[in-house]
């Protein structure tokens, strides 16, 4: 009992100080365990995070992201901590080619920019896809463009493929397996990698054109093999081919799927994830959805057939685009944006007009300002003809000196209006010269002239540089007209000069074409004298992210001197995917809206009647006709109207939008797009031929990088291609557009041999061209396997045009596309 007692006291002592402990124990236990669960969720929400940047595209946006480095990790933070815990991001490209250093491993022969260069090349594809023909069964095709004996020596060292989770090889399915015999028989290595599977065939440096399919070029090979489970489709996996034998062809991979490695940190919580997407690129990439191709022309009006001088300038067009599951017509309602690119193109001519700079010095055209001997008369214009009389009857001499001295050391320009009459000859002339002590002594006359012989009834402008000894107090000009004295059987002059808007600037800009055309000159032409660069698109002012402006040499001696054209794009795809953007456009998630696109101006207030004039630059502008408005920095040149000369057959002016979508009830389709972003692809002006546009020295084109498809059961339609092109004309014929020696029609009753026709089908403006050109399966134009197409665009005649950008869709056996992502903790 005593000994109970003892006990019972000691315990009773213990059992409070135990329960308190075992209580904090489980309160620390519990706080520990829900620290936990709070450092996890915050790392998922930085995975979740990661995930939507690369399911909306913004890794171009992350500072010196390149698609091709697969060292590189690219972190950032949350804006907001979450559990409160900061969480930081990574996000690394992954090489997927297993026994292949990655392009960026200091071991590696091949640096990134090589590995681009083996991509976007084209010359070795690998491409795969689920067959077309057989349930559950995976074809590996390769491709090889190879153009001489020695491209033949090409020997296989390994081909491989990475199969997503969740898919299995079936051992021993493999046509390459079932070769027993065959130089070509191997047996894969399968091993677990990066969270799925890879399968690699090793071979004794077998030659490619050993391996079965067509010898040809290029060489298709192909094989096929079975994967678990079934019912479902591998399409994000990748395959690879190392190579030996050929200098610069050593491996290739199917860059169409992008693997990436998220890593999302919270405290001391660390979550890993990767996700797999079919990526678009510019030389193509398998997706379950297409394109959609719209636009409009900016100047209008068919004046004179068949010369068609485009006269009507237009302030802004718009473009519709509908929802519908035709393709030809308009988007699908369950589409989503993938891409969006803006184009824009025109001619500019700085004949009929200079961009004035700081203002005017002089731009007095008073009849009594100027002394003017007998073959000079003044009205509302200058005008003369030499009536036989002496030599300073020839003269028109500026009445009074102007002070240009404190102009020393810049640049100053004089500049006027000038025409003629007449049936003139060679020593018809216009001749000027300056004086710096107010006419006591003149220069010589300058040479070359203002103009000899005939340069047309038009006016056109001409401007020259005052050499800095003639930047004085007292300067003058004087001009000449030298013979100019023809005459009819009755006795009145035939031959006469004119002269109007005699004007002395500084550092007035200058449209013309630059003589010796450089990235600065060029640059200041398009971006700060012309503003062609710039647009309103639904009237919110878009740069180019690119462009290029073309001086067609190829004109000179024919009147088109000094005229210039140009094409410029913008990446809009930030702009459709901004949920308030598309809002306050009244533009559908799937982007389907009216789209307006516009000149670019630096205007006054919008309620007066100059609002689109330049209000930096009032001189640059055209009206537009047949309104009360105007505008700055047109986007083209319109022709005059109703009188014109054969250089406004160039005039035109116009825009295009591509919609590049994806969408689940859209069947899959490879598609290309080729523009001036290509070094490959050259914007150009066709004239009398065929043009070489890919600039290998040959008439017309090769367009390669791709593989075409099998076709699917009960598809008709292989392909479309749509082609922007500026400055075509109705009224003259002779322009085709030809694929692998077919001619395409585009549509709008102008037949074969007249598709550039300044019209298509869907534009309410004539003036240019977005032709879409459809290519069924039985034209035999396209067949499976496919890997470049040779495209002409010949023309004859007076007919020209501009090509600014072509894109390709074909059918593809990618059934869905998007991001399919996959987590490894």
């Amino acid at each position: 009992m005593v000994l109970a007692l003892v006990l019972l006291v000691i315990g009773g002592l213990v059992t409070a100080p135990l329960l308190n402990f075992m209580g904090t124990g489980l309160k620390v236990g519990k706080e520990v365990y829900e620290n936990k669960m709070y450092e996890t969720y915050a790392a998922d929400a930085g995975v979740e995070d990661g995930l939507w940047q690369i399911k909306h595209d913004r890794l171009p946006d992350f500072a010196f992201y390149d698609e091709y480095d697969y060292s590189t990790e690219w972190p950032y933070s949350l804006n907001e901590s979450v559990n409160g815990y900061s969480v930081n991001v990574t996000i690394k490209n992954v090489w997927m080619p297993k026994g292949i250093p990655d392009p960026d491993n200091p071991d590696a022969v091949p640096d990134a920019v090589t590995a681009q260069m083996i991509i976007e090349q084209g010359k070795l594809i690998i491409t795969g896809g689920p067959s077309a023909t057989a349930e559950s069964t995976y074809e590996i095709k390769i491709s090889y463009a190879w153009e001489c004996g020695d491209d033949l020596l090409l020997e296989v060292n390994t081909i491989g493929i990475w199969l997503p989770p969740g898919f299995e090889y079936v051992v021993g399915s493999s046509d390459l397996e079932k070769a027993s015999g065959e130089p070509y028989y191997s047996v894969p290595d399968i091993a677990p990698y990066k969270g799925g599977y890879a399968v690699v065939w090793d071979f004794a440096s077998v030659r490619l054109e050993n391996f079965p399919g067509s010898d040809g070029s290029p060489m298709i090979k192909s094989f096929t093999f079975e994967y678990a489970p079934e019912g479902q489709s591998p399409d994000n996996a990748v395959s690879w081919i190392d190579t030996s034998g050929v200098a610069g062809v050593t491996y290739t991979w199917d860059a169409d799927v992008k693997i990436y490695k998220i890593l999302s940190v919270a405290g001391d919580c660390e979550v890993e994830a990767y996700a797999a997407k079919a990526q678009i690129r510019q030389l193509g990439s398998a997706i379950g959805g297409d394109y959609f191709a719209t636009g409009n022309s900016l100047i209008g009006g068919n004046y004179h057939w068949p010369d068609n001088y485009h006269w009507q300038l237009h302030e802004s067009t718009t473009a519709t685009i509908e929802t519908s599951d035709d393709i030809n017509q308009g988007i699908p309602e369950d589409a989503i944006i993938e891409a969006a690119y803006l184009y824009w193109t025109g001619w500019i001519d700085w004949h009929n007009y200079n961009p004035a700079g700081t203002g005017a010095i002089f731009d007095d055209n008073s009849c009594y300002s100027w002394d003017y001997g007998d073959d000079w008369d003044c009205g509302w214009r200058f005008y003369a003809h030499h009536w036989g009389g002496g030599e300073s009857d020839r003269w028109l001499t500026m009445g009074y000196s102007v002070d240009l001295s404190g102009y020393s050391g810049q640049t100053i320009t004089v500049s006027w209006r000038q025409w003629e009459e007449g049936d003139l000859e060679s020593d018809d002339c216009l001749q000027y010269a300056f004086s710096g002590d107010g006419g006591i002594h003149w220069s010589e006359w300058i040479d070359p002239p203002a103009f000899c012989n005939d340069i047309g009834s038009s006016p056109v402008n001409f401007s020259d540089t005052i050499p800095e000894a003639y930047l004085t107090d007292e300067f003058k000009i004087r001009f000449r007209i030298n013979s100019f004295s023809g005459s009819g059987w009755w006795g009145w002059g035939t031959e006469y000069c004119y002269i109007d808007d005699i004007t002395i600037r500084e550092s007035s800009p200058d449209l013309k074409y630059p003589a010796n055309p450089s990235p600065g000159n060029l640059q200041v032409l398009v971006e700060e004298t012309a503003r062609v660069n710039k647009v309103l698109f639904n009237n919110e002012g878009i740069s180019a992210d690119t462009y290029q402006a073309l001086h067609p040499d190829q004109f000179d001696g024919t009147g088109f001197e000094d005229t210039w054209f140009y094409t410029a794009m913008s990446d809009v795809s930030s702009l459709l995917k901004d949920e308030e953007w598309r809002e306050n456009h009244n533009i559908d998630s799937n982007g389907a809206g009216t789209y307006t696109c516009g000149h670019y101006y630096i205007g006054t207030n919008p309620g007066e009647d100059n609002y689109r004039v330049n209000q930096e630059d009032p001189d640059y502008s055209f009206d537009f006709y047949g309104t009360s408005g105007s505008t700055g920095y047109p986007l083209g040149t319109p022709s005059p109207y109703p009188t014109s000369t054969s250089r406004y057959t160039a005039a035109h002016a116009g825009w295009s939008l591509i919609i590049i979508y994806s969408s689940i009830e859209t069947l899959g389709h490879q598609l290309y797009l080729y523009d001036i972003r290509l070094s490959s692809f050259d914007f150009f002006f066709g004239w009398h031929g065929n043009p070489d546009f890919d600039g290998d020295g040959e008439e017309g084109g090769t367009i390669q990088g791709f593989l075409v498809p099998d076709p699917i059961p009960g598809e008709e339609l292989a392909g479309r291609i749509t082609a922007f092109v500026g400055e075509g004309d109705a009224g003259y014929t002779g322009d085709s557009f030809i694929v692998n020696g077919n001619y395409l029609d585009e549509g709008t009753g102008s037949g074969k041999y007249n598709v550039w026709n300044s019209n298509s089908v869907g534009l309410t403006v004539e003036g240019v061209d977005i032709d879409r050109f459809d290519i069924p399966w039985e034209s035999g134009i396209l067949k499976p396997g496919d890997t470049s197409v040779s495209i002409d665009m010949p023309t004859t005649g007076d007919d020209g045009f501009t090509m600014t950008y072509v894109i390709l869709s074909f059918r593809s056996e990618t059934r869905s596309g998007g991001s399919v992502t996959y987590l490894i903790r």
